[in-house]
Order: C-alpha cells, then structure tokens, then sequence
C-alpha cells in the first residue's frame, strides 16, 4: 500500500498541471485529483492504523 502513495500523488500532480481548455476533460481531471487525495489520505490512515500508530 506505501507504494501506491507515490503513484496516486503523480496522478494528484499531473491532473493538478494539465493544461486543459475542453470544461469536460478538466472536470474529469478534478474528479481524478479530488479520488485520489481521498484515497491517499486513506492509505495513510489504514498504514498508520495497520502500524500501531494514532
């Protein structure tokens, strides 16, 4: 799961510097970022709690 982190914040980035001009593509390029920031937050989480950390 640590490993997917780096994987998920690349795809955080790339969407975040896309430049995008068709309001259909940047939607779905905020729906990428707004999932997986979600999900890295998660993974965090569960490795933390998976580790005996608070």
């Amino acid at each position: 799961m640590k490993a997917m982190i780096p994987h998920h914040s690349i795809a955080v980035l790339t969407s975040r510097r896309a430049r995008i001009a068709d309001p259909r593509v940047r939607e779905l390029a905020d729906s990428i970022i707004a999932a997986q920031v979600r999900e890295i937050e998660l993974m965090k989480r569960l490795i933390d709690d998976i580790e005996g950390r608070d």
